[in-house]
């Protein structure tokens, strides 16, 4: 996934704690900084990185007694492009 605008991925989190674990990468273009927010609030910012280098942000969350949806926003500064290559959710 790859935009400007902001775009909220919608997660289906286990019971109890959990970490979603986001690969920021592109394999030819600058990847600006991208931002990750979970019910409004700033939970991880990733770094500006040149073509062919990668990062994996880490976003602790919490499925709650018996699992529950999550929307996580995805964004970047104004004008700027971020990129979402993968996401993984692991139950702790």
């Amino acid at each position: 996934m790859r935009h400007a605008a902001p775009r909220t991925l919608r997660l289906k989190l286990p019971a109890g704690p959990c970490t979603a674990h986001l690969l920021t990468w592109d394999p030819n273009t600058f990847t600006k900084t991208m931002v990750v927010s979970v019910d409004g609030e700033e939970r991880a910012r990733g770094a500006e990185l040149t073509g062919r280098q990668f990062q994996w942000l880490r976003v602790p969350l919490d499925g709650g007694p018996a699992g529950r949806e999550t929307d996580v926003g995805l964004s970047a500064k104004e004008g700027q492009t971020w990129h979402l290559a993968a996401c993984v959710v692991l139950a702790e």
